[in-house]
């Protein structure tokens, strides 16, 4: 395995398309950081009925900004990162499921670890880290689909 992955980035263009990766996930985190940094200082500690379920404030927070940058993220790795010209609407919703299969574990994480005693803050930094590994790699098969 950790051969294969040796092999994946001695190639120039996976290299570059890599860094592409990083940058569009580093400025994406950044803008959404600082969206959930706000809604959590001014929404995150109530708690809101909705339908009959309690939703927390930190939830509502981490939500919206994760879905804020969905949209940015989704158009940087198809035009940029990835170069793609498939389907749009075809990569968007496979992008869909994986970004709501993300939502759910990274919401489930962030409040795990607040149990553990880390803040919301460095706990949005833990889980961002985590899902990057596996998103890369998912983006790659999301973006090839024509």
């Amino acid at each position: 395995m950790l051969k294969k992955i040796i092999t994946f980035f001695a190639q120039k263009e996976e290299r570059r398309q890599f860094l592409r990766f990083c940058c569009v996930g580093s400025s994406s985190f950044c803008f959404e950081y600082i969206i959930f940094t706000v809604l959590n200082l001014t929404v995150g500690q109530a708690n809101y009925n909705l339908l009959g379920l309690t939703i927390t404030g930190l939830f509502v927070a981490h939500s919206v900004s994760y879905f804020i940058a969905f949209w940015y993220c989704f158009w940087m790795n198809r035009t940029w990162t990835f170069r793609s010209s498939g389907r749009a609407g075809h990569q968007l919703k496979a992008y869909a499921l994986l970004f709501l299969v993300n939502l759910i574990i990274s919401n489930a994480l962030i409040h795990l670890l607040g149990h553990i005693g880390v803040v919301p803050q460095i706990g949005k930094i833990l889980v961002a880290m985590i899902i990057s590994i596996w998103n890369f790699f998912a983006y790659r098969f999301i973006f090839s689909l024509e």
